[in-house]
């Protein structure tokens, strides 16, 4: 059996200290460590008035859904920047946070619809109010409807969630994960669909509104997925205004030795001295311990590789 847990413990740390292969979550936020500069620089590009979409590139395994999951958008919402983020339990959330495959803007599609067809819950001074949004999406009764009309005219989603953002209090954020698979999963049948997202991509960043994506992808796929913007402005060149001034774009580099070590660290700090991480999980490390694990696992990225790169092999190891 296992033992029963102190009845002091805090509730919100996670069951365990390490995440081993999976992402960090909301519910991580308080184990999520060696990124407190990226959140800071990522939060000044997202609350820019004038940015409108903001690139997060980086290599595989290096967190980059763990980082917004867990880091970005925990911190947006406790500096109440007024960012759409979460509702109602822990887990759920109210980010539009959908995974790219071959045909992103139908994912999207599906998603803002899923978003307006429930009640939306907002505090007010004479308590919490359920807003109907369903009406929003114009005069489509079904998901399947909508995405068809979406599909063939992506100005269709741009105006929906023009209309939507009107409705809310705060800004929504769309984030799209892994946007790389709409180039490397697109086959021919499906560059139709590529080029739609690209096409809504251009005209979203020009919406005046309290509106901003999240795009993330693989740093080899960055040029690629810049080539495909400036196709659809009609200019195979750079960016040029209006739309140069609404993109951004951000590298999540991979966490130096000192970061990582951090990482490991992390669920051991006895600090503060109240609620504290060493409270929940009960262990340390022996001193030099954690270096020589990162020492490790960079000789033998020198050497031969990771697959997935040093963080999610760390946090096997631990």
């Amino acid at each position: 059996m296992k033992p029963e847990p102190p009845a002091d413990r805090p509730s919100d740390w996670p069951a365990v200290p390490y995440k081993g292969f999976s992402a960090y979550g909301p519910l991580d936020r308080r184990l999520f460590a060696g990124r407190e500069e990226d959140i800071t620089r990522f939060t000044r590009l997202v609350t820019d008035v004038g940015s409108r979409i903001v690139l997060l590139q980086g290599e595989t395994g290096c967190g980059k859904s763990s980082f917004l999951r867990a880091g970005l958008i925990p911190h947006l919402e406790a500096k109440s920047r007024g960012f759409e983020f979460q509702k109602g339990d822990p887990g759920s959330s109210k980010t539009v946070f959908i995974r790219s495959t071959s045909d992103p803007l139908e994912r999207l599609a599906e998603k803002v619809f899923e978003f307006v067809s429930r009640p939306y819950e907002m505090d007010t001074v004479a308590g919490t109010v359920a807003l109907d949004l369903h009406d929003i999406v114009l005069d489509n009764q079904t998901k399947e409807a909508f995405t068809v009309r979406v599909k063939n005219d992506p100005q269709v989603l741009v105006d929906t969630l023009t209309a939507l953002s009107a409705e809310l209090p705060s800004t929504l954020v769309l984030i799209v994960d892994q946007a790389e698979e709409v180039l490397t999963l697109a086959r021919r049948e499906a560059r139709q669909a590529r080029q739609a997202f690209f096409d809504f991509l251009a005209r979203f960043a020009l919406v005046e509104l309290p509106l901003k994506l999240i795009v993330t992808l693989r740093t080899e796929f960055f040029g690629r997925f810049l080539a495909y913007i400036r196709r659809s402005q009609g200019k195979p060149g750079e960016l040029h205004d209006p739309l140069r001034d609404r993109f951004r774009d951000y590298l999540l580099d991979t966490l130096s030795d000192e970061a990582l070590v951090k990482v490991i660290k992390h669920p051991t700090l006895r600090k503060p001295e109240r609620d504290a991480a060493h409270d929940r999980y009960h262990f340390e490390f022996e001193p030099g311990l954690p270096e020589r694990i990162v020492k490790d696992i960079g000789i033998r990225l020198d050497r031969v590789g990771l697959v997935g790169g040093a963080l999610p092999v760390l946090q096997v190891i631990c």
